[in-house]
């Protein structure tokens, strides 16, 4: 409560900020309404433009600018939209010279010690038939500039050319008198006095945002918490049932209930890092929007704010409006998955691989949005900085021969996905490299092996993938067992040993079918082969064998059955001699 509390008084006390001392009123009579202290976010506006260069803006055949002192705008100033001088190696428009001639006899008129604005004449008179607008002092006369045709035609109003020169006269002489002001160390001191105020408001929402960022953290913890605990319960009955109930009426519902569950989590995250990327960009915006406003409020740091407003801001406003891009399309594409895994509830089997399926889809999706995110703001701030996009672009382009296996890996990347060749989770085979796919990008794949070692592939650079957990898994036994086996018995206790781990509880949620036993399968050199298949869940296969195995040695033990072992036969032509 006092961090609010704080946070109100300073709203309260900067509601002072718009009201102007006894002195500032006596100054500041006859100052017309744009000049006044109110037009600070106009200004700003406008000083927002000329740090982004929008100040400068062509209309036909003619290029329009503003004219600034002490970073006020004062009125607009009009050329031909050519080159001044294309020999001058600055080689600045016609319109900036003109623009930096008026500010600069502007500023030797205020940076003069003795500077009164009520001792300085500005008087319209008439230089080469043009209307001229001077300032004349006791001992001097400066030109400040003409009113010109361009002027004149680019003025939005129907005033005349003396009209439009005497109105220019008044705001240059308003702008003197308010410049002048400014300087003086009474209102130095009010303006530092507002400085502080500003600065209070902003610790206060800092602070604010602060709190209400701890807050929503504890309350998504305390529901991620609950919800996660939600859908490891629903799982635990979707495994425990899959085998009595599967493709029945309750479990389609359990499935329906874990997939709305799992949904929720991942939609509620989004929009939770959606609100925190949003109240930081918040906190940033307002502690640089408020510094910009603080060193506005002085003549002589202008051009501070003008440098915050340049880049800082606008960069902030860019990952605003792009977070808030990116967090809907992210939004969007989980209720889009969330409308196709609704095709998929009826059946127990793609439910589960749809499910086995989402983090790799919402991890490819979520890149895709990020980097589209960074283009975007690339173009974005190339836009508003007037840098030549086209030509930028084209000049990445002469690097395009070192990008072609970047986009191969990408294309390659879209189409495992579309075509589900494999997912995060599975265990694949790639170029001979056996392991679980730990990671999954566009542009590449890693395998996480038995021995712990992470093997990296792009997507280029192999053809075949062997998925040993799709949907389903199978265990291939060849048990080998000697010529002098009774084969009846020996394939009558191999299928008898499936059986019983086929109807043992623990084992039986991994089994998906009744075991199979093919028969004989092969004759070796020295054994027969006889061939089982048991169908598992995805991954199981490797569990269920090693069990089978132990379970199957234990009894051929018992049945007296033997499991051969290499043996060679020596055959000679003639008979051994053997001597007495």
């Amino acid at each position: 409560m006092s961090i609010f509390l704080a946070w109100i008084l300073a709203v309260v006390s900067l509601t002072t900020l718009s009201l102007p001392t006894a002195s500032q009123n006596n100054s500041q009579e006859s100052l017309s309404s744009n000049m006044s202290q109110e037009n600070i976010w106009l200004d700003l506006g406008l000083l927002f433009q000329s740090a982004t260069g929008q100040s400068l803006k062509v209309q036909g055949n003619l290029k329009e600018g503003w004219v600034f002192l002490d970073g006020i705008p004062l009125f607009r100033v009009s050329a031909p939209n050519e080159p001044y001088n294309p020999n001058n190696p600055k080689s600045i428009s016609k319109l900036q010279w003109r623009i930096n001639e008026i500010e600069h006899n502007l500023a030797e008129i205020v940076d003069e010690k003795n500077f009164n604005p009520a001792l300085i004449l500005i008087r319209v008179e008439q230089l080469n038939d043009q209307p001229a607008i001077f300032a004349i002092g006791d001992t001097w006369k400066i030109l400040l500039l003409t009113i010109t045709n361009d002027d004149w035609q680019s003025d939005d109003t129907t005033q005349s050319k003396e009209e439009l020169s005497q109105k220019r006269a008044d705001i240059i002489r308003i702008a003197l008198m308010r410049a002048y002001e400014e300087r003086q160390p009474h209102n130095i001191r009010q303006e530092m006095l507002n400085a502080l105020k500003i600065l209070g408001l902003l610790i206060g929402t800092s602070l604010g945002i602060a709190l209400m960022s701890r807050l929503l953290n504890v309350a998504f913890h305390r529901w991620q918490t609950t919800h996660q605990s939600i859908l490891e319960h629903l799982k635990q009955q979707r495994l425990e049932n899959q085998q009595v109930e599967e493709n029945s009426l309750k479990d389609r519902d359990e499935n329906s209930q874990e997939q709305n569950v799992s949904f929720r989590l991942i939609q509620v995250t989004i929009f939770k890092n959606f609100l925190r990327a949003l109240l930081w960009s918040i906190q940033a915006f307002f502690w640089l929007g408020g510094t910009a406003w603080i060193f506005y409020l002085f003549y002589n740091t202008r051009l501070i704010a003008k440098a915050i407003l340049a880049i800082p801001l606008t960069i902030i406003l860019l990952i605003g409006a792009l977070g808030l891009l990116k967090s809907s399309l992210d939004l969007g594409f989980s209720y889009v998955l969330q409308g196709w895994s609704h095709r998929h509830k009826s059946s127990s089997q793609n439910f589960q691989r749809f499910l086995l399926r989402i983090p790799t889809l919402n991890t490819a999706f979520y890149q895709s949005t990020s980097f589209l995110a960074f283009i975007l703001g690339i173009l974005w701030f190339l836009r508003i900085y007037h840098v030549p996009i086209v030509a930028t672009f084209a000049g990445i382009g002469l690097l395009g021969f070192g990008f072609q296996n970047l986009i191969q890996d990408v294309i390659q990347g879209v189409l495992i996905l579309w075509e589900d060749h494999y997912t995060q989770g599975d265990i694949v085979t790639i170029n001979s490299h056996f392991g679980e796919v730990e990671q999954f990008n566009l542009r590449s794949t890693q395998l996480r092996t038995l021995d712990g070692e992470v093997v990296t592939f792009s997507h280029s650079s192999f053809q075949k993938v062997i998925n040993h957990t799709k949907y389903w898994s199978r265990l291939n036994l060849g048990i080998t067992v000697a010529y002098n086996t009774d084969l009846d018995l020996a394939i009558n206790v191999i299928n008898k040993v499936a059986q019983e781990m086929y109807q043992n509880t623990t084992w039986k949620q991994y089994i998906l079918e009744t075991p199979k036993v093919l028969g004989v399968d092969d004759f070796g050199d020295n054994s027969i082969t006889i061939r089982l298949l048991i169908k598992t869940q995805p991954r199981k296969q490797w569990e269920v064998g090693r069990e089978y195995r132990r379970r199957l040695k234990i009894a051929f033990e018992q049945q007296g059955i033997s499991i051969p072992f290499p043996q060679r036969s020596i055959w000679f032509e003639t008979p051994l001699i053997t001597q007495g």
